[in-house]
């Protein structure tokens, strides 16, 4: 295991098997539900949701895209007056700030050789799910109370922001969330073909625990004598000045046809 810069052009990769693993991961979302696809709300006084996260990474993930890969994706974005429209609305719930090099936020992101389009979802509650539900102020924390309706706004939002950037890459993704302890604890993801483990055995478990818990071989021998379970630690001080890239070696044989 360690860790070293990574360049911006190694984040995303995609081959020439895209468009079967979008199939495979499209009916896996479908049909294996909040197994490949998941969420914690808050635990108090241990670590916050990934909800937030969730939203910001597919308006990341997507503006990544559309630089990497042009001729694969193209969006649309909203209107400045639209976003203008919304930064004093009570309607506003969150940040609205995803677009880079001062941009409006993205709407939608098309697939190019699919025709397929996604709409990628901001924190506003006009959304038809939501808007017959009273919401709670900026001010109060949506994270705290697991079944308030402002948690399930958020929550909503949250998964389908998930499932549009499962969608659109060929990788799985985990979020982790620093606790108050300092550990970082799985807190959502979609984890649609995952190696040897479940994410619903994994959610809600901190770094460490994750390894120990499933077994992996020679992982308390090494990784505790190394201290390499630090690692939160060792992030919590480092300056964001570029990506990390965390490497492990973890390996193994498929089978059976394309996964």
């Amino acid at each position: 295991m360690g860790i070293r810069p990574m360049p911006w052009d190694e984040w995303i990769e995609l081959d020439n098997e895209y468009a079967a693993y979008h199939r495979i991961r499209s009916h896996r979302l479908h049909t294996r539900g909040p197994k490949a696809l998941a969420f914690l709300p808050a635990k108090v006084g241990v670590v916050n949701s990934a909800y937030e996260a969730a939203i910001e990474l597919v308006h990341e993930l997507a503006e990544y895209l559309i630089r990497r890969y042009p001729a694969t994706f193209c969006v649309t974005r909203h209107t400045s007056s639209y976003i203008a429209s919304l930064s004093d609305s009570p309607r506003k719930k969150g940040r609205l700030d995803y677009g880079w090099d001062g941009a409006p936020a993205i709407k939608e992101i098309t697939v190019v050789p699919l025709g397929v389009t996604h709409d990628l979802p901001l924190p506003v509650d006009d959304e038809s799910a939501f808007v017959d539900k009273p919401l709670q102020s900026d001010a109060d924390d949506h994270t705290s109370d697991p079944g308030s309706t402002c948690d399930v706004f958020w929550k909503g939002i949250a998964e389908r922001a998930m499932k549009v950037a499962a969608l659109l890459v060929q990788d799985d993704f985990a979020l982790m969330v620093e606790g108050q302890d300092g550990r970082y604890y799985l807190q959502g993801g979609a984890i649609c073909i995952p190696g040897f483990w479940r994410m619903e055995d994994k959610l809600g478990m901190p770094l460490e625990e994750i390894h120990l818990s499933g077994s992996v071989p020679q992982c308390a021998s090494h990784f505790r004598p190394l201290n390499l379970f630090a690692i939160p630690s060792f992030l919590g001080n480092f300056p964001f000045l570029f990506p990390l890239l965390l490497l492990a070696s973890c390996w193994g044989n498929i089978h059976s046809g394309l996964l």
